[in-house]
């Protein structure tokens, strides 16, 4: 799934993103929406769980068509898996 939405999305506009010095909010926005950036957060958080693996796999492939958006989605997982081990409920 991520090679393909990175085929499909990723690939063809990652250089327009550099030349414009735009950020990419529609991109991930819909990885948002596929679950890749909560991959190692359970789904009782809305996470998508799919574990470390998937989650290396998927940032792999990511970044096959652009940097950027592969250390966005990292960074977002990173900081998403923290809150959910470290932070508590009200």
């Amino acid at each position: 799934m991520a090679k393909d939405f990175t085929e499909k999305h990723i690939k063809p506009i990652a250089s327009r993103y550099d030349e414009e010095s735009t950020f990419p909010y529609q991109n991930l926005k819909k990885m948002a929406e596929l679950g890749l950036m909560g991959m190692n957060v359970p789904a009782a958080y809305g996470g998508s769980e799919v574990g470390v693996v998937a989650n290396s796999l998927a940032i792999t492939e990511i970044a096959k068509g652009c940097a950027s958006h592969a250390v966005t989605t990292s960074v977002t997982n990173m900081v998403a898996e923290l809150l959910y081990l470290f932070g508590r409920e009200r």
